[in-house]
C-alpha cells in the first residue's frame, strides 16, 4: 500500500496484492481412502514386499481397496488446483482550490481471478502377497482411467468518480455528494476430459 501526495491538492493511493497457490491431494477421492483405512484389516501389510509400486488390498470385505495405495499420487493418481489473484486499486483525489470545499476522486479496481485443475484418476490394480508362492496376486482394481483439466478465469473492472463538496457559511453546513460508478465482469469456463480415451470439451 502507497499513499502520497502529489501536492497540496493531489493525493494518490495505491494498493496492489497477489496470490499464488497449489494444492495438491491423490486421485483417489479422500472420502474413499478414509473408508479404506477405517475398514482395513490390522493383519495385512499395507505394501507388497519388495513391489511398492504396486497397490496392496487392505481388506475389509473387498478386494478393491487398497487403503495405502490409494493415498499414493503416483499409483492413484493427482488433483492439482493451481490459483492465482491479483487485486489492484488507484485512487486519485483532487481538491479543486478555485473553489473551497469541492474535490474529484477517482478510483478504479480490478481484480483477476483465475483458477486451474488438473485431475488425473488412474485406474489402480490392486495384490495380494501369496505367502506359498511369493508373488503378488490381483484381486481387484480401484478408480478408472480418467484425465480431466478446466481452467476457470474471472476478471472484474470497478471504476468510480465523485464529486463532493462540504462548506461552512455561518451557521449552516453545506454537503453534497455526485457519485457514478461501472461494474464490467467477465467469466471464462474451459473444461476437457479424457473418460477411457473418449474425449469430450466443453
Amino acid at each position: 500500500n502507497v499513499d502520497f501526495d502529489v501536492n497540496d491538492n493531489l493525493k494518490v493511493s495505491l494498493d496492489l496484492s497477489y496470490r499464488k497457490d497449489k494444492r495438491s491431494e491423490p486421485g483417489m477421492p479422500q472420502n474413499n481412502i478414509y473408508n479404506a483405512f477405517i475398514v482395513s484389516e490390522p493383519i495385512l501389510h499395507p505394501e507388497i514386499p519388495g513391489r511398492p509400486e504396486l497397490a496392496a488390498n487392505s481388506g475389509g470385505g473387498f478386494g478393491n481397496r487398497g487403503a495405502y495405495g490409494g493415498s499414493q499420487r503416483s499409483l492413484s493418481g493427482f488433483v492439482d488446483r493451481f490459483g492465482e489473484v491479483f487485486n489492484g486499486r488507484i485512487q486519485m483525489e483532487y481538491k479543486i482550490p478555485q473553489v473551497t470545499g469541492l474535490s474529484v476522486k477517482g478510483t478504479l479496481t480490478y481484480l483477476s481471478d483465475n483458477l486451474q485443475t488438473k485431475d488425473l484418476n488412474k485406474r489402480m490394480p490392486v495384490y495380494q502377497y501369496d505367502q506359498d508362492s511369493g508373488e503378488p496376486i490381483q484381486v481387484g482394481q480401484a478408480g478408472s482411467d480418467n484425465l480431466s483439466e478446466s481452467l476457470r478465469q474471472f476478471k472484474r473492472v470497478y471504476p468510480t468518480i465523485s464529486v463532493s463538496y462540504e462548506n461552512t457559511f455561518g451557521d449552516h453546513d453545506i454537503k453534497g455528494l455526485l457519485l457514478t460508478e461501472t461494474i464490467d465482469e467477465e467469466t471464462i469456463n474451459l473444461k476437457k476430459r479424457l473418460i477411457d480415451h473418449r474425449s469430450t470439451l466443453s
